[in-house]
């Protein structure tokens, strides 16, 4: 699938996704993974392209089978539920390379949360994290730099060139280009399917329903996909989305997509994702359920392309 991933879709989609998955998993790295400091900070000079957002996560994994194993205390910590909110700047430059600052904050929904003391950490808390070029540098609170690690940023040129055709296109409801540059737009998964001969079903006014299959090579075999999306023509959204296993016919993901009315521009913006992961190990028969809950406040796109 990540192959598949570098065609357009993927393209639009990795504005959005890339970002929060890289500052979530490296949440949890030690110091001594990452390398030299060097102060990472972003350019001075305006993005082509800027996204400036808030987002809040809460993330909580169920085992619902053993299997083979036996529950043991790390499970107890391990199944906590986790909250993360960050405040996340991001630009495209303008030769396609990518920056990106997430501080994070104090999130809001704490109720769910163990109420317990620790000790302080003597590595000091992550605090900020800065992408620049193909790097990934990270700071405590008190602006002190933890390490750099590398990262492969994909260059987006060619996605700059896809937003200008989109906006060439949707000059009359600048919305759904918007929708399709930060990756909740329905007509590229449409475009994709449409050129693939995928199975495209009606589900109501302007509301369509394509399957995608896709292959993921691995140094073994090949894993199948089917990829499932409800898609609202008219306002060129994604409503919801599944991740299947073909062979097996296994549910691998399931996401929901909610909008809301921006009262700013007036225009529709994402509001929250809902997304259900599940994961079945097949040698010990240890099942999982990871619920994520992310929303997303205070969007605002930025467009400098002339």
């Amino acid at each position: 699938m990540k192959k598949n991933c570098a065609l357009k879709w993927g393209t639009l989609m990795v504005v959005s996704y890339f970002i929060l998955s890289c500052h979530d998993k490296l949440a949890t790295e030690q110091p001594n993974n990452f390398a030299e400091k060097s102060n990472l900070r972003l350019s001075s000079e305006a993005g082509a392209v800027e996204l400036n957002y808030e987002t809040e996560t809460t993330r909580r994994t169920e085992i619902t089978s053993f299997g083979l194993t036996k529950a043991s205390a790390s499970d107890v910590i391990y199944s906590a539920p986790v909250v993360v909110r960050s405040a996340v700047k991001m630009k495209i430059m303008p030769d396609g390379s990518l920056e990106s600052e997430s501080v994070e904050l104090v999130p809001s929904n704490t109720a769910m949360l163990a109420k317990h003391k620790s000790l302080p950490d003597p590595n000091g808390r992550y605090f900020k994290r800065v992408i620049k070029g193909n790097f990934m540098e990270i700071f405590d609170r008190n602006g002190r730099s933890k390490g750099q690690q590398n990262m492969n940023t994909p260059n987006m040129k060619a996605m700059l060139d896809e937003i200008k055709a989109a906006k060439a296109k949707s000059e009359k409801n600048p919305e759904q280009a918007m929708n399709n540059v930060v990756g909740f737009g329905a007509s590229t998964i449409l475009e994709m399917a449409q050129s693939k001969n995928a199975q495209i079903k009606d589900r109501g006014k302007n509301v369509k329903e394509v399957t995608l299959e896709i292959d993921e090579p691995t140094s073994q075999s090949v894993n199948s996909f089917r990829m499932s999306y409800v898609l609202d023509i008219e306002h060129n959204r994604i409503l919801s989305g599944k991740l299947l296993n073909k062979k097996t016919g296994e549910l691998l993901n399931q996401t929901v997509y909610l909008y809301r009315v921006a009262p700013e521009t007036g225009k529709q913006v994402i509001s929250r994702v809902y997304s259900v992961d599940f994961y079945d190990d097949k040698v010990t028969s240890r099942k999982e359920k990871t619920t994520t809950v992310t929303e997303y406040k205070s969007f605002e796109f930025i467009d400098n392309l002339n």
